[in-house]
C-alpha cells in the first residue's frame, strides 16, 4: 500500500471521528426544490421560494442549539419511526388536506434563516407547501423524478 493512500485513509477516519455528519454536506439538501421547480417546467414561483426557505431553515445553525435536537442523523440504516403526530402530518403532505389556516399559520412561523427545533416543523412545513399550492402537487412530471 502506499504513503498517499494510508494517509489518505488515516484523513478519512480523523474526518469521521471529529466530524460524524459530514456525509450531510454531500447529500445535496436543495434537491428537493430543484426537483419542485422541474416538476414546475423549470419556474420558481411561491411553493418553490417557500421551499426553499424552509430549506433554508433546515441548513442553518444557531450555536445555542445541540446538534442533535432533531435526532440522530440518518446515514441509511436504523430508520428512526415517525412519531403519531409526524404521521398524521406526513398524510397531510400526501393529500394536500391540511386546513389552509393551519398552513397559514405554520407558513408565517417559517422564518428564513432561523433553525428549525424538530423533524415535526420540517414536516408541518412541507405540509403547508402541498396544502397552499395543490396545483404544484398535482403535476405529473416525466422522468425518473
Amino acid at each position: 500500500m502506499s504513503g498517499a493512500t494510508t494517509r489518505t485513509r488515516n484523513w478519512s477516519s480523523v474526518l469521521k471521528q471529529n466530524l460524524p455528519n459530514l456525509l450531510a454536506v454531500g447529500l445535496d439538501p436543495i434537491h428537493l426544490a430543484i426537483v419542485y421547480e422541474y416538476g414546475t417546467w423549470g419556474r420558481r414561483n411561491t411553493g418553490s421560494k417557500l421551499l426553499r426557505g424552509l430549506i433554508a431553515c433546515v441548513n442553518a445553525h444557531d450555536s445555542r442549539i445541540p446538534a442533535r435536537c432533531w435526532g440522530r442523523f440518518f446515514q441509511g440504516e436504523d430508520v428512526v419511526s415517525l412519531t403519531a403526530e409526524e404521521q398524521i402530518m406526513r398524510r397531510k403532505i400526501v393529500s394536500g388536506a391540511l386546513p389552509l389556516t393551519l398552513a397559514l399559520r405554520i407558513k408565517e412561523r417559517i422564518e428564513v434563516g432561523a433553525p428549525l427545533l424538530s423533524r415535526l416543523e420540517f414536516i408541518e412545513g412541507l405540509a403547508a407547501i402541498a396544502a397552499l399550492h395543490k396545483e404544484d402537487m398535482q403535476e405529473t412530471v416525466p422522468g425518473p423524478n
